[in-house]
């Protein structure tokens, strides 16, 4: 397995997204994943003294390199799936969260990474290695370098099947997205959408063979809906379909969250944290799911009187569209009607200013 036969193990600046197929994934990111193993493994083993060149750097380097080479196959993963790929990246999904998970866990590696943070060149660093072998120290006790063999073995498993669970969830959202249509064969229900949104309905239903519009719950397909269509009947089933995702039948989340939560709470455990927020939030400003809470308590209770007003608004001027009660389906259409009346804003007026070139163009 070489660069030349496979695209992600090019280490180049510019990814080649478009020669990557499903078949280089699985051998691509184990070819990956045992040149950094053993670069990983030259580090914990050597006999030299250890220095910033020979422990750091070197381990830096390895990481850093296996990353860049993963990176682009789960980005297609998430934003140009295919069956192929999924298949392919869930192959090797084990053996990637087995390497991260085994990282810190090493002895060898974790006793040479002390050493050298004990040794007078560390203790003479500045600026950013010095910070960055002080975060690298806190990474490994909070992985669980300290901790005895038989708990390291379940943390492994932990992090194994918890990066599992949450690819299934990622899964289960993009299945159900995709397995919903909706096919209008009536135009009148789609009166008030723009007419962009609804060319792209009708090239939908084309590339199906079927005669219409096809709505999906792409997200594209959603919002135009919500803010335009005047069909009220046609926004709740949209709503009701969009936030209802993944709450039954075999691409139900529930279970699936349960079982994260609860594997979390494990690992929060052997790691010596109360609960799985309090070990997330120990090295972020919060510093406790206690504290977190207590801001988004304080929070509320500073916002709710804007947005009490706020809602009293959107209520008022629901009734004077002639609906009867705000309902969720009605908040997006209730707010772009209100908000053009006030200050005559309109997105899809202002969208022809800013063609796909344009926009680049002033962007870069």
């Amino acid at each position: 397995m070489s660069a030349s036969t496979n695209p992600l193990l090019r280490d180049t600046f510019r990814i080649p997204f478009h020669e990557i197929r499903a078949e280089h994934v699985t051998p691509g990111i184990q070819a990956a994943l045992e040149e950094a193993q053993a670069q990983v493994d030259a580090v914990a083993r050597t006999e030299e003294p250890p220095t910033w060149a020979n422990t750091l750097a070197p381990l830096d380097e390895a990481t850093e390199r296996l990353a860049r080479r993963i990176t682009p196959a789960r980005h297609l993963v998430s934003v140009a799936e295919t069956p192929e790929l999924r298949d392919a990246y869930n192959e090797v999904l084990p053996e990637i969260s087995a390497f991260w998970s085994r990282l810190p866990l090493d002895p060898a590696l974790w006793a040479r990474v002390k050493a050298f943070a004990d040794t007078d060149e560390a203790a003479a660093l500045e600026g950013v290695r010095a910070r960055h072998l002080e975060k690298t120290l806190e990474e490994f006790r909070r992985a669980g370098a300290d901790l005895p063999e038989e708990s390291k073995d379940r943390l492994k498993e932990l992090r194994v099947e918890l990066a599992s669970l949450q690819q299934k969830f990622s899964e289960n959202v993009l299945d159900a997205t995709a397995a919903y249509e909706l096919l209008i064969s009536d135009e009148s229900r789609l009166e008030g959408v723009p007419e962009a949104p609804k060319r792209r309905y009708r090239a939908r239903a084309a590339e199906s063979d079927q005669k219409g519009w096809l709505l999906t719950l792409d997200y594209p397909s959603v919002e135009p809906i919500l803010k335009y269509a005047k069909d009220r009947s046609l926004r709740e089933e949209i709503h009701s379909a969009y936030v209802g995702r993944c709450r039954d039948g075999e691409l139900d989340n529930r279970p699936v969250i349960a079982r994260v939560l609860r594997l979390r709470d494990e690992l929060a455990e052997i790691l010596g944290y109360d609960n799985f927020p309090d070990f997330k939030l120990q090295d972020r400003m919060a510093g406790t799911g206690a504290r977190a809470m207590d801001f988004e308590e304080d929070l509320t209770r500073r916002t709710r009187p804007y947005w009490d007003r706020d809602k009293r608004e959107l209520e008022a001027h629901a009734r004077a569209l002639g609906l009867d009660r705000l309902r969720p389906w009605d908040v997006a259409f209730v707010r772009e009607k209100l908000r053009k009346e006030r200050y005559d804003v309109d997105d899809e007026q202002l969208r022809p200013y800013f063609p796909l070139d344009q926009g680049r163009a002033g962007l870069l």
